[in-house]
């Protein structure tokens, strides 16, 4: 840990280069000595995806695509676009799928047939923690004319 700066009731210090952390200003001493240890809690994080495994190249018109979101605190929902510069779709959302009400709040599981276009397809899956928090993974699925 290197440099502070204080606000309040809580000190700003520098844990890496680059990294800055927050500890309540109570638990900071002045000193040269070492960093005391502490355990890291970030403010938000968003869902993590984990697909399975898919076809880069395809034959038919659309493919098979399943995976899980998972959250520490809540799955909102997933959704899938594909965009195909060539046929001129730019990111046609062609999946969704809610979680608001759900049996597990911090994990979605899903499985939908996602349609390609002939050429390079983009296909692209969101998983959404909040408004404000999610995550994205993109796959380029090549489908033969």
């Amino acid at each position: 840990m290197t440099g502070r700066s204080a606000n309040g009731k809580w000190v700003r210090v520098e844990l890496e280069p680059g990294l800055p952390g927050f500890v309540p200003a109570a638990a900071v001493a002045a000193g040269n000595g070492p960093p005391g240890a502490f355990a890291r809690r970030w403010q938000s994080t968003p869902p993590a995806l984990a697909l399975a495994a898919t076809a880069t190249r395809a034959t038919t018109d659309h493919i098979e695509l399943a995976g899980t979101a998972t959250d520490d605190t809540q799955v909102d929902d997933v959704y899938v676009t594909v965009s195909n510069a060539g046929a001129k779709i730019d990111r046609r959302k062609v999946m969704y799928l809610s979680n608001r009400g759900g049996k597990s709040p911090g994990r979605l599981d899903f499985k939908a047939a996602i349609p390609l276009w002939p050429g390079s397809n983009r296909v692209t899956i969101y998983a959404r923690e909040s408004d404000k928090v999610k995550a994205s993974q993109a796959l380029w699925i090549y489908r033969a004319p």
